[in-house]
């Protein structure tokens, strides 16, 4: 769903803020006012890190620190965030001065969704803040199985090298990335995806499979 305006986005995020002020700011770049995101930005990240490390904790007993840790790291990267600035089209929201949209590169779209983030929280509090995060990053796909690592490990432990060759097959309205894996040179595995990280991860899954 795309939004237009203030009002759109809160019913599409699902809170509706008391001091709308404080999503302005969340949404405005430092190019614009000195009165910009970066500390809501600051204040997001942790609450970030803090709630997602929080839920895998209590809904996954059976998994270890470090499926944990991996786990955590995917769903708080820069990718899913900016999968979310995507898809409701904050370009259209964000207030800075003379910023194209080929200049809004993934770190500044992954920001604008923490400082979102740190917005709720000062206005509403953690209970608000918990269910963002439930519903639009603990939602979001994660791929739990690193078949990139495990495929790069096994082919260096038998000699052989892995290679990518990942491109951008969509347009400025969709991105769609194809990936294919080449093992000594010959492809072994293909992906197709939203991300050039989830594209490799389907093409090195498949890939396994050709390595005895």
């Amino acid at each position: 769903m795309i939004v237009s305006n203030l009002a759109g986005l809160q019913n599409l995020i699902g809170y509706r803020f008391q001091n709308e002020e404080l999503l302005k700011r969340a949404l405005t770049h430092s190019s614009y006012s000195k009165d910009d995101n970066q500390r809501l930005e600051f204040l997001g990240d942790a609450l970030l890190d803090f709630l997602v490390a929080d839920m895998l904790f209590v809904s996954h007993p059976d998994w270890d620190e470090g499926r944990l840790t991996k786990t955590r790291a995917a769903l708080v990267s820069r990718e899913p965030l900016c999968a979310l600035f995507d898809r409701w089209q904050l370009g259209n929201l964000l207030l800075s001065h003379n910023l194209s949209k080929q200049a809004m590169g993934n770190k500044l779209r992954s920001d604008i969704i923490e400082a979102i983030l740190g917005a709720i929280y000062l206005d509403g509090g953690l209970e608000p803040t918990k269910i963002f995060v439930e519903r639009f990053v603990m939602a979001s796909a994660v791929v739990v199985d690193d078949f990139k690592s495990k495929l790069l490990e096994k082919a260096a432990s038998i000699g052989r090298v892995v290679s990518f060759e990942t491109v951008n097959v969509g347009d400025e309205h969709k991105q769609v990335f194809e990936s294919v894996v080449y093992l000594d040179g010959a492809p072994i595995g293909k992906g197709k995806a939203s991300s050039k990280k989830k594209a490799e991860q389907l093409a090195a899954g498949e890939g396994l499979q050709c390595i005895s």
